[in-house]
């Protein structure tokens, strides 16, 4: 059968099997003759153009294709077995299908920039120690509102937010904010509400001090329910240190009223209220001790209005006071640094020791009280160990005398005596009523 030098006009396929080797005629594809039968052909350069190649499996093996390369790119790659290397190269509108392939990309030698949706920055530069972010599909942004140098990670704007958050809730969100010169640490905010913000050691796992919600403040519990509540298993629970004083202040909130607790300069300790307000002390919901503006202190009552003379310590119904000329041992009565005062209704009565020498005792009727005591020097004994009943002073030159003024005799008996003077003369009136003239006027 002869065989055609070309297949233009071929109207039925002719199978290899009727094809022996002794055709040696062959046909030209491209520019390589291609003998028909059983041998086998290289085909080079070749140029299929609208062809189709369906139901056909190919092998070439690594020998075919020894010492041949091709150029991708910048890069001769060699075929057969050798690995080769791709730089420079793009690729365009290509889809690798039907297959496992691993690649290993090396980025080293890319130039130019590479664009956000390539998995890019869409910048050719960074800034030294600008963050660069996310911005949608554009390139990347970064501005030296945000920065890190390798140690210090800085936000620096007008109003600078830090935050953090739990995704698994709502209300776990932790913000650092700075603006208008005051810094704020806030906890919980992103789901509108305030959540507990908790101190605790290395791991976790003991608490150590717990903000609430509510703003009570706890050291050593974790459901404060005050303000400030300190929780301690030792016998110090707080500790606090200056360099040359140290002073607690506690305010009612409109300076009105404050007082402070502390130490200042060596060996000093004091509780002090730098308002004019008296430091009150409470037991048992009752006040039991006031001590005033002026430096007088009531046990059980509030000290009256002494005078700036005067020193008190005030009982309920009695004082003890003290002056630059002595002491006094008072019965409801005060000074108000001009004369003695009523405290209460009812008698009143004093015993003074007067420059450290003498000791008088004083008597008052039942007064108002309020209104001014006019006091009567009762008894006296003075300096030189005379004994005064009724007179403020002993006859001249008379040492360990008893001196009398005149009194009103006794109407009735008691069970030992009476001793009296009546118009100048010493009387004894015995227990039976006889009275005895001692000595005449």
């Amino acid at each position: 059968m002869a065989v055609p030098y070309t297949f233009a006009t071929a109207t039925s396929s002719i199978p290899l099997s009727q094809l022996d080797s002794n055709f040696a005629t062959a046909i030209t594809l491209g520019n390589t003759a291609v003998y028909l039968g059983n041998t086998t052909t290289s085909i080079g350069n070749l140029t299929l153009t609208n062809t189709t190649i369906s139901s056909v499996a190919v092998t070439f093996p690594n020998s075919y294709l020894a010492n041949s390369s091709v150029t991708l790119g910048t890069t001769n790659v060699n075929l057969g077995g050798t690995a080769t290397t791709l730089a420079n190269l793009t690729l365009s509108n290509v889809t690798i299908s039907g297959g496992t392939s691993t690649a290993t990309q090396n980025l080293a030698n890319v130039t130019g920039t590479l664009a956000v949706a390539n998995g890019g920055t869409g910048l050719t530069s960074l800034t030294t120690g600008y963050i660069p972010y996310g911005n949608g599909t554009s390139a990347f942004s970064s501005s030296s509102s945000l920065t890190f140098d390798g140690q210090t990670l800085l936000v620096n704007r007008s109003t600078p937010i830090l935050t953090l958050t739990d995704t698994s809730s709502s209300n776990n969100s932790l913000r650092f904010v700075s603006t208008g010169g005051i810094n704020y640490i806030q906890s919980g905010i992103s789901g509108g509400s305030f959540a507990d913000l908790t101190f605790t050691s290395n791991n976790g796992s003991s608490e150590k001090m717990r903000l609430t919600s509510a703003g009570y403040l706890g050291i050593g519990t974790s459901s404060p329910s005050v303000q400030l509540q300190v929780n301690s298993s030792g016998t110090t629970v707080m500790n606090l240190v200056g360099s040359t004083a140290c002073q607690i202040n506690l305010n009612d909130g409109t300076q009105n009223a404050n007082w402070g607790l502390g130490v200042g300069g060596v060996g000093i300790t004091g509780i002090a209220s730098p308002s004019t307000y008296p430091l009150v002390f409470y037991t048992n919901g009752s006040e039991r001790m006031r001590l005033d503006s002026s430096g007088n202190l009531g046990l059980g009552v509030t000290p009256s209005a002494w005078g700036s003379g005067y020193k008190a310590l005030q009982f309920i119904g009695g004082s003890l006071a003290v002056t630059g000329s002595g002491p006094y041992m008072v019965q409801n009565a005060y000074n108000n640094g001009t004369n003695w005062i009523y405290s209460a209704g009812g008698y009143a009565g004093l015993y003074n020791i007067q420059n450290g020498v003498e000791h008088a005792w004083y008597t008052a009727p039942s007064g108002t009280a309020g209104n001014t005591i006019s006091f009567t020097q009762a008894l006296t004994l003075d300096n030189s160990g005379n004994l005064l009943l009724g007179v403020t002073s002993a006859p001249t030159s008379t040492t360990q005398g008893l001196s009398i003024a005149n009194g009103t005799a006794p109407t009735s008996n008691i069970s030992g005596g009476t001793l009296y003077v009546s118009g100048g003369a010493l009387y004894f009136r015995g227990s039976s009523g006889t009275v005895t003239k001692i000595a005449n006027a």
